[in-house]
Order: C-alpha cells, then structure tokens, then sequence
C-alpha cells in the first residue's frame, strides 16, 4: 500500500514487492503441414485405433476426426498441438517468410495487381 511520509511512520513495513518484470517472448508464427490428413489417418491407424477413439482421447467428436483426415477442416492450433501430442508426429512448423519478387523498381509506387496472383479461368 502507498501512503505519504507522514502517514507512513505510523506503520511497519511486513515485506516490500520488487516489481514483476515481464520477458516478452518472440511470436513464432508456424504454418500447418500439407499433408496433414494423410499423417493423422496414417499415425491413427498405426496406432489402431478408431476415428471414434481418437477423439475420446483428445476431448473431440468423431466427426471432427473425420473432417481431418478428409482435408474437409484445417485443425486449429489447439487442436494440432492435441493430436501432436497423442499421435506422436508433427503437425505445425515454422512457417517461412513469403518472398515477393516484383518486376519494378523501388522508386515506383505497387499496386494490388503487382502482388496478387490472378487465377486465368
């Protein structure tokens, strides 16, 4: 508690607090393997066990599980680290920086065209 000279010769001090001090940590971003469906149907079945199964283990439903293994969901970070730690493989790694390489000078101004990739139908 802060109190003023006057008022602080009244009392005793019972112990002082240093202040905490905080590390902040650097944010790894990490991206999720491509083949991610085939490593958790694979992993699952060399473990045999069922879809069913797996997810008792890891607090999901077995629909869950299912989308997974048919590429019809991409796992959340929770959920990758989850099955990561059950099935024993590695899911997410750092991801890479993208680089852009762009035919103009640094002197002229980019547009939107000049980065995004325009899919020809």
């Amino acid at each position: 508690m802060k109190v003023c000279d006057k008022c602080a010769r009244y009392g005793t001090v019972v112990r002082s607090f240093a202040p905490k001090r905080y590390v902040r940590r650097e944010e790894k971003r990490l991206d999720l393997v491509e083949n991610y469906a085939l490593l958790i149907h694979q992993n699952r079945e060399k473990m045999g066990i069922t879809q069913e199964e797996l997810g008792k283990k890891i607090n999901e439903s077995e629909s869950i599980i299912r989308r997974l293994e048919t590429h019809k969901m991409h796992p959340s970070e929770a959920l990758a680290r989850k099955l990561e730690r059950v099935l024993r493989l590695k899911l997410l790694v750092p991801a890479e920086e993208s680089k852009i390489s762009l035919n103009k000078s640094s002197k002229e101004e980019f547009t939107l065209g000049d980065m995004a990739r325009i899919r020809k139908r």
